[in-house]
């Protein structure tokens, strides 16, 4: 991915914050033929003080991308957070049309599992992350439905090799213009350039 160096974000404690609120990714590993098979999928980050990172998930059984992670084929993951249109009209100068937008790239070495023991334990670490423990769990279907579920699905780990971080949130403006760009965004009713302004607030050159 292309990165201009005031661009580019290394701090792993934003990167892994990033991934975990943008987890809903897309994965993509390339065949024999060098085609592109892509699946977008929810996916739990596991992160260690090493810097060590994997991402762990499921697929359908009928769908043939765990294939290709059975055959250890590098993959790439897409994080995509806010992004907006940004005018020029919004600078104090005289400029063009631009696009903001938040992204992490994850380099990934994967393997498949088709335990039970470590099918059940996935499916139940993403139904916790979102469900009220309370009112619904796993653990609460009828072992029929749950064994055929669990036959119907193929775990895999994706071991990060390397990550790439891109927040463009106009951290080459000006104060005064990356204000007037905040302001414009923070005043539409998209979540997405709302999103764009609270980035460019969090991680502002400006102070």
């Amino acid at each position: 991915m292309y990165i201009p160096e005031q661009f580019r974000i290394t701090d792993d404690v934003i990167i892994n914050e990033f991934m975990m609120a943008n987890n809903f990714a897309t994965v993509i590993t390339a065949d024999a033929d060098s085609t592109p098979i892509a699946s977008h999928l929810p996916l739990i980050l596991h992160a260690s003080q090493a810097h060590e990172r994997t991402l762990h998930g499921h697929v359908a059984r009928a769908n043939t991308h765990w294939k290709l992670f059975e055959q250890g084929r590098t993959t790439l993951v897409i994080f995509q957070g806010a992004h907006s249109y940004v005018s020029p009209r919004w600078y104090n100068h005289e400029n063009v049309p631009t696009w903001n937008y938040l992204t992490v790239h994850a380099y990934c070495k994967p393997r498949i599992f088709t335990q039970r023991g470590e099918l059940l334990a996935n499916v139940e670490q993403l139904t916790t992350t979102y469900e009220v423990p309370e009112e619904y769990s796993v653990q609460r279907l009828s072992p029929q439905l749950l064994e055929k579920e669990l036959r119907g699905i193929v775990g895999f780990e994706l071991v990060v090799e390397r990550v790439e971080a891109k927040f463009k949130i106009s951290q080459n403006r000006d104060a005064e213009s990356h204000a007037n760009i905040i302001a414009h965004l923070e005043a539409s009713q998209d979540m997405n350039e709302q999103g764009v302004a609270a980035a460019m607030k969090l991680h502002s050159p400006h102070g």
